[in-house]
């Protein structure tokens, strides 16, 4: 029984170990990498997901307090929560503790293994601790801030890459296909949008009206009644027309 308890302690302290992120030494400007403009990676459901964020904590900066402009000693920042994620997405940091001392570099891995489609806008608690001068007396400072300007896509099979602000039209699964096949597609506002398939010389074949809210859906096209060879499908709304190509199998 001891070598057995020896031995899942080694498992898992070295899956822990790995599932740590590692500070990079070399960045030397305080922040949070990548930053907003970046952004962060996009997922797909049932695939790892694995996304680093790099932190420098300054070592000051100026505050007013009781009316008077000083500069604060940061002691530390430490990430107090961190929700909104992708269902499956969970974060680690390192310092393990989340708790970044003043003028250091440490790290947040966001990991896992996404398992429902959608955007999601995970919001950060953070807590910064700092110290004054005034009067000479030390005067310890914390202050909680919300970080809430990042976005995690998680997309599904054909529609891995979307831009949250345009209509996005993925590959139709499978492909070629032989009885039916799933096409999915981000609408970017509430709305109708309007399904087609046509083939090589321009007759439409199929059509439907498809009633959406701001998300990720599935269209379902049934092609066993269709002539084996190259068609093209296209989706309109929001002022946009994106178009694909599906190929019916010989059955």
């Amino acid at each position: 029984m001891k070598k057995i308890t020896l031995l899942l302690c080694i498992l898992f302290s070295g899956y822990a170990a790995f599932t740590q992120c590692i500070p990079d030494l070399t960045i030397t400007q305080p922040g949070i990498y990548p930053d907003s403009a970046t952004g962060l990676a996009p997922g797909v459901v049932g695939q790892p997901y694995n996304q680093v964020m790099q932190i420098k904590v300054p070592v000051d900066t100026q505050v007013v307090y009781l009316g008077f402009s000083l500069t604060a000693t940061i002691q530390s920042i430490e990430l107090m929560s961190f929700t909104g994620l992708p269902p499956g997405i969970t974060y680690a940091c390192n310092p393990a503790n989340c708790l970044f001392p003043g003028g250091s570099n440490g790290c947040v891995l966001l990991s896992g293994t996404p398992n429902t489609p959608g955007v999601y806008n995970p919001i950060a608690i953070v807590k910064t601790t700092g110290s004054v001068v005034l009067f000479g007396q030390t005067i310890l400072l914390t202050q909680n801030d919300t970080i809430d300007y990042y976005t995690i896509v998680i997309g599904v099979t054909g529609l891995s890459d979307i831009n949250p602000a345009m209509l996005n039209l993925g590959q139709n699964y499978p492909n070629p296909a032989f009885s039916k096949t799933m096409i999915d597609f981000y609408a970017p506002v509430n709305g109708d949008y309007q399904f087609k398939l046509f083939n090589l010389i321009g007759k439409e074949v199929q059509s439907q009206i498809i009633h959406a809210w701001k998300g990720i859906h599935t269209i379902e096209v049934n092609v066993k009644d269709l002539v084996p060879g190259v068609y093209m499908y296209s989706l309109s709304g929001n002022a946009s027309t994106l178009t694909r190509r599906l190929i019916v199998q010989q059955k």
